[in-house]
This record gives C-alpha cells, sequence and structure tokens, in this order.
C-alpha cells in the first residue's frame, strides 16, 4: 500500500458500510440515513449524523496499517 499512497497529497476514503463492497448511500440501492428536522419560527434546527472519528475508527479499514 506504501508504493501506491505514497504520492498522494490527499486521500479520499467511502467511510460507509462494512466493507469494499458496500455501496454508498443515497447512490443505487442504498438509501441515506434520514437527518431529522425540526422548525422554531423561521429557524430549521437539523440534527448532524455521528461525530466522523466514531464512524470512521469503527471501520474495519481503521485496523489496518495502511490507513495511518
Amino acid at each position: 500500500m506504501d508504493y501506491i499512497y505514497r504520492g498522494a497529497e490527499i486521500t479520499i476514503a467511502a467511510a460507509a458500510g462494512e466493507d469494499e463492497n458496500a455501496e454508498l448511500p443515497g447512490v443505487g440501492t442504498r438509501s441515506r440515513r434520514i437527518q431529522p428536522i425540526a422548525q422554531a419560527g423561521s429557524t430549521k434546527i437539523i440534527s448532524s449524523m455521528s461525530h466522523p472519528f466514531h464512524t470512521i475508527t469503527s471501520l474495519r479499514c481503521w485496523t489496518r496499517g495502511w490507513t495511518y
């Protein structure tokens, strides 16, 4: 993996699904999670998804050396 990523300035990883065969949410047949929305007057409050750190560190790829 060092050879592959050696020259990378940035690497983008899809943090969705259990493995490399998982579809991206909103693409194909897998739907996105609904974000709850509350409205108070003209103000909308939108629930954010879980913190990215918790999502990323729970993935299987996080346990692999090349991820670091």
